[in-house]
């Protein structure tokens, strides 16, 4: 009982976190570019795009994992609600969605309950069984990696996180982008995706240890990041064609330069602490919770609609499918926002961060 005993405390909009609040705003549209596409002709951009789950992770990360141990426990404690709160809600979205698909007969059988190797890809791997919500991962595997934190923070473990970061780094790419180099096999699985082992616990603690170095990093110019931002991007271009050269390219969800990507972002926000606070930077987490529940939903009845009603645009859609739920998504977070600051409020003070 004691890990559902949180304090909620409606306080004064908190110090220093308006520059990760807009960069985690201005991180969203990457979030659909790498789901559903970029109209560029070789797909770079919706490649490149492979980096913004990182930074996200990683940006959490820094803000949750704090040097003082009480205040770490209390923010893992909130997150891990606030995470289970948003999984159940995307479970139950997704769930109904799969139940009434008209593009697909698969839906939740007895044969799937059974099957041992489905629970051990939701549990396990972050896997989703049906067609729509596959993005549900994400929240999912911070759910799990908060819980896993919190246990070691509570056991003393988080004293040595950069030996577990260590060996976190060498786990997820020996079992990912380099797995075929490596000949990697477990339970017949020749890599292991994305999850809370291979991306929210190491990226977790990178921000961690973005933290402890926050006063080296402030030193450098925003430009700096930026470069760095470019050079990760064409070191995830060179791994890639590295690796099918190889003919060993067989995942690419962690590559070193995403990782690159993601901290140059993370970098900025960092650098930008001083910045004049907006509305953007104060409810930028906000718009972006929003925008990843409601994206996924977003194209698939905008994909239904298209097949129905205007079939012969179903290329157009396809092509520039991102842009449009981006910008769908984002008129649903805004009316979503008009409609709150219009319900009574029972002493909400205009600074409080909410889902």
């Amino acid at each position: 009982m004691e890990l559902l005993k949180i304090e909620w405390k409606k306080t004064k909009y908190r110090k220093y976190t308006h520059s990760i609040e807009l960069m985690k705003f201005l991180l969203t549209p990457f979030v659909c570019f790498w789901a559903f596409g970029f109209p560029d002709k070789i797909g770079l951009v919706e490649v490149l795009s492979g980096f913004v789950a990182p930074a996200y992770i990683i940006l959490s990360g820094y803000c949750i994992l704090v040097e003082d141990r009480e205040e770490r426990l209390g923010k893992l404690k909130r997150a891990m609600l606030r995470s289970l709160v948003f999984f159940m809600l995307l479970f139950v979205i997704y769930f109904a969605m799969n139940l009434i698909n008209p593009l697909s007969s698969q839906v939740l059988s007895i044969e799937m309950v059974k099957s041992k190797r489905m629970w051990f890809e939701f549990l396990v791997l972050n896997m989703w069984p049906l067609p729509i919500g596959s993005t549900i991962w994400f929240i999912q595997s911070l759910l799990y990696a908060y819980v896993v934190l919190w246990i070691f923070d509570k056991i003393h473990v988080l004293k040595i996180y950069k030996v577990l970061l260590f060996l976190l780094l060498v786990f997820m790419l020996i079992s990912g982008e380099f797995a075929g180099l490596v000949g990697f096999n477990f339970l017949g699985y020749a890599f292991i995706p994305g999850g809370w082992l291979t991306r929210a616990l190491p990226y977790l603690l990178i921000g961690m240890l973005l933290r402890e170095m926050k006063e080296k990093m402030k030193k450098l110019q925003a430009w700096k990041y930026i470069v760095a931002f470019f050079i990760g991007g064409g070191l995830v271009v060179g791994e890639l064609i590295l690796l099918a050269k190889m003919g060993r390219l067989i995942y690419q969800g962690h590559m070193i330069g995403y990782g690159m990507m993601a901290v140059a972002i993370c970098g900025l926000a960092i650098v930008w602490e001083g910045m004049k606070r907006n509305q953007l930077s104060i409810h930028g987490e906000s718009f972006a919770k929003r925008i990843y529940a409601v994206h996924n939903p977003v194209y698939y009845f905008l994909l239904v609609f298209v097949m129905s009603q205007v079939p012969q645009n179903l290329g157009m859609f396809m092509s520039f499918g991102g842009i449009i739920v981006y910008l769908v998504s984002l008129l649903i977070c805004v009316v979503i926002s008009l409609v709150k600051m219009m319900l009574p409020r029972h002493g909400y003070d205009g600074n409080d961060v909410v889902l």
